[in-house]
């Protein structure tokens, strides 16, 4: 028998998987035979398909059961239902069938959806149950080195942990990723690192990689969530498609508690699929239960920020012993439990975290967090270089003058682009293309226009282009001279788009011709400004006749719209006008030179922190997709906004990624690299460097900084966001009242007097200004068993006044609880100065959140 890791004492929140005590639900007229059905399929490319089997317990009642899948559903997961779904008359002491049907998958080697059985008639639940889809080469080439773990007895409420150790007996590649799964539907069972957080499954990356004859170490705890004998069977995939070559099989006697005990069902929830921003939304189930003895005292649940201003995205309403919303106390005696109906509505594109925070007492006042994750999808459209003024200049009759429009979708998936040109002007005036186009994240996409003219005269149009998500429409004018002169040059016009200060100036080479290609024209001199512009300069006549070329070099010095015309005569009195557009630019941006993650304890669960890439110029800036230093790296890289590379950076926005260290089994510190890379030639990359701290004793906190962005004074705004704090000895820690001044604030009820040993609790803090100005403070908590150590919170928040501000929208610069206040920055082209004025400038920059009056 393996060694009993950890143990936490029985008032302990009882914190399962995604799928905890899923099998609990109904009252037990319908059941699931078998909770889970895992479709073992013996190629990574392979299909393949399995049954799941309900049976009606009951001597006389007869049920119309309606078959579906949950939010949190793989989508690829599919079933079937022979006979149709509903099942008009589930008949006493049947069985009836569920067929789960797993595609072809060469990219995951595990995927999990899980079903629910409802009455049709009144959409009362009846029973849950999942489907597994597994892909593995044969032979298997995983070996187990424990096929039985007992964990003997452990009380509701308490838990054990083994250790599995699994060898890769393959002669392929080393292993990364693993995918793990427990088959028991109940979460008795869970995965502890290097699963983050613990969990009935994750798909999750190793801490290094595993060559052929090396092993992997599994964190397993029995936690069981009422009084009996539990067994459960592992199933382990891997990156490399390789499956156990033995099954392993595992077993505790859950023993009964007086005391109560908290059970959330599900501790974490993921909605794998994404969610429209213009019209979609998801809803799932977390269950609150008292799975001890006694009464238990459900006091807060309410749900705040990880992703700047996605709470705003997450509602809940709770039924059963309590409803609606629980900011009161709702009492759960043994046994009881509360159902909080989640729905998942964004109003942004991109990551939407939030975390769902549960206040309550059993034997002390605690809060803990339920992550919840889920993704905005969308598409917005706008200009690249943000003209929209075309001018042709002159364009002979019978030829014709194009002029390039670079869109660019802000999004995380394809758009369809519909170009229409104002009436009655095709001709002289068409596009390319002409009428629909896709553009997808991550790739410009070009519209040519193109004019055409057949007389004499200027001509004007007005395109407009839509996609289905928008609100108001893109414009773009455009002029064009028709001329019966000899005399054109091409382009006849110059649109350069951005021009950056300070970077190499753009040369354009323009030819000058005739229609009469027998007879030569001769210029009367040089080509030369209508008006003087030190930024425009040209080059010498390649000949004195037509055809001829010369260079034009555009050097602002100064930001903002340039134009200029440049003048060419001939001897016989022609004389031709080519037009210059182009907008001076600077192109800048701030990212932080480190960024401090906190501190955690071993062998616990650690949370992410955001960290931003701020454009601080006025115009776009190329970023690629931020990479780690390390492979593997002790962290983990997650896109929020944008969440698809290369992206042109607008001025002002920002792109975000989160940040979460692996959980570690031994104090160490851990640190790496990130990495952003640009199109900015005086500064190309910025590099982050990221740390964490793991300690075996004492408190940890995390994140060690919040910023707040900009908040309305006297609007009490629900802008909470959370902090975890971790006691990491074996012994209680005693906590003193926490040190914030206003306006900051605890938001959440339940701040703890007192930490169990190994335990973790979330709060929130809140910032509520009554005063205009940026406020800068630190949240700091002392403990008498921690002299001289205090866990602190850098705190940053912004009033702003009360008027209507219109939200930034995707892509702004919202960070939630990124480090630009812990740390030092890096900044493109110009010195950041004092480093308070750069805190205050990127504070004002964040996104307005929308206010709720209480």
């Amino acid at each position: 028998m393996q060694p009993v890791v950890a143990r936490v004492i029985a008032i302990a929140a009882v914190a399962g998987s995604a799928v905890l005590a899923y099998a609990a639900v109904g009252n037990g007229d319908i059941i699931a035979t078998t909770p889970v059905t895992v479709v073992t399929i013996t190629s990574p490319t392979g299909s393949g398909t399995g049954t799941a089997t309900l049976q009606n317990t009951t001597d006389g009642t007869s049920y119309s059961t309606l078959i579906g899948s949950d939010a949190t559903c793989d989508p690829e997961v599919t079933f079937t239902v022979p006979g149709g779904n509903p099942i008009a008359s589930f008949a006493p002491g049947t069985l009836r069938n569920i067929t789960i049907g797993c595609p072809p998958r060469d990219d995951e080697a595990m995927t999990r959806c899980l079903f629910h059985a409802t009455n049709n008639a009144n959409g009362t639940p009846l029973a849950d149950f999942m489907g597994v889809c597994l892909y593995g080469a044969s032979p298997p080439s995983l070996t187990p080195l424990q096929t039985a773990i007992d964990f003997g007895s452990v009380g509701v409420g308490d838990f054990a942990e083994r250790i599995l150790t699994v060898r890769n007996d393959g002669t392929g590649t080393a292993i990364r990723r693993v995918y793990l799964m427990s088959s028991d539907l109940d979460g008795n069972f869970q995965f502890s690192a290097p699963c983050n957080p613990d969990g009935s499954f994750c798909d999750v990356d190793l801490p290094a990689a595993v060559a052929p004859g090396g092993s992997f170490a599994l964190g397993v705890k029995c936690r069981p969530q009422s009084p009996g004998t539990h067994t459960a069977n592992v199933y382990v995939g891997t990156d490399t498609f390789q499956l156990l070559s033995l099954g392993v099989t595992l077993e505790c006697d859950g023993t009964a508690t007086s005391l109560p005990a908290l059970a959330l069902n599900p501790p974490t929830i993921e909605i794998p699929s994404p969610v429209e921003v213009r019209m979609g939304s998801a809803s799932t189930t977390v269950r609150l239960a008292n799975a001890g003895g006694g009464t238990l005292l459900v006091k807060d649940v309410r749900i705040v920020d990880v992703d700047a201003g996605a709470a705003d995205d997450w509602t809940y309403t709770a039924s059963g012993d309590c409803s609606g919303q629980i900011t009161t106390v709702c009492m759960l005696g043994a046994g009881e439990d509360v159902a909080i109906s989640l729905t998942f509505d964004p109003s942004q594109i991109g990551n939407r975290r939030a975390a769902l925070l549960v206040s309550y007492r059993d034997t002390l006042d605690r809060t803990t967090e339920i992550p919840l994750d889920a993704v905005g999808l969308g598409a917005t459209l706008r200009r690249i270089d943000g003209q929209s003024q075309l001018g042709f200049g002159a364009v002979p009759i019978g030829r014709m003058s194009t002029l390039d429009v670079t869109l660019v979708n802000d999004g995380n998936r394809d758009t369809l682009a519909t170009v229409m040109l104002a009436a009655g002007t095709t001709p002289p005036f068409a596009t390319l293309p002409a009428t629909t186009f896709t553009v997808s994240p991550g790739m410009p996409q070009t519209l040519t226009v193109q004019c055409a003219p057949t007389a004499v005269g200027t001509f004007t149009t007005m395109a407009t282009i839509t996609t289905p998500e928008s609100t108001s429409p893109l414009t773009i004018s455009a002029t064009c001279d028709g001329v019966a002169q000899q005399l054109y040059a091409n382009p006849t016009g110059l649109q350069l788009g951005e021009i950056r200060i300070n970077a190499t100036a753009p040369t354009v080479t323009v030819a000058l011709l005739s229609t009469n290609t027998g007879s030569p024209l001769t210029f009367a001199g040089p080509p030369m400004l209508e008006a003087p512009n030190s930024a425009v300069t040209i080059g010498a006549l390649s000949q004195a006749t037509t055809p001829a070329m010369f260079d034009v070099t555009v050097a602002p010095q100064t930001a903002g719209t340039l134009t200029a015309t440049i003048l060419v005569e001939t001897t016989d009195g022609q004389t031709l006008r080519i037009p210059i557009v182009a907008t001076a630019v600077e192109a800048t941006y701030i990212a932080a030179d480190t960024l401090d993650l906190g501190t955690f304890c071993v062998d616990q669960p650690t949370t992410s922190s955001n960290l931003t890439l701020l454009s601080t110029g006025t115009g776009n800036v190329e970023v690629l997709e931020p990479t780690l230093g390390q492979s593997p790296s002790p962290f983990e890289l997650a896109l929020t906004s944008p969440q698809i590379y290369p992206h042109q950076l607008a001025a002002g926005k920002a792109a975000v990624v989160s940040v979460t260290p692996h959980r570690q089994r031994t104090a160490t510190v851990v640190a790496d690299t990130l990495t952003w890379r640009t199109d900015v030639t005086l500064s190309p990359s910025a590099a982050t460097n990221l740390t964490a701290r793991f300690i075996d004793s004492g408190g940890a906190i995390a994140p060690p900084a919040l910023n707040f962005g900009e908040v309305k004074v006297h609007l009490f705004t629900e802008n909470g966001q959370r902090v975890v704090i971790q006691n990491c000895n074996a012994t209680p820690l005693l906590l003193d009242p926490p040190n914030i001044r206003t306006p900051f604030s605890i938001d959440s009820p339940n701040f703890p007097a007192m930490l169990s040993p190994n335990e973790s609790v979330a709060f929130s803090v809140g910032f509520h200004p009554t005063r205009v100005g940026t406020v800068m403070d630190t949240l700091r908590i002392t403990s008498p068993q921690l002299p001289g150590t205090p866990l602190e919170v850098t705190l940053v928040g912004t009033g702003g006044k009360d008027e209507p501000q219109q939200d930034a929208g995707p892509g702004s610069a919202s960070n939630g609880d990124t480090s630009f206040y812990a740390c030092s920055c890096h900044s493109s082209n110009r010195p950041l100065g004092v480093l308070p004025i750069v805190l205050v400038a990127l504070v004002v920059l964040f996104p307005r959140r929308r206010s709720r009056l209480r």
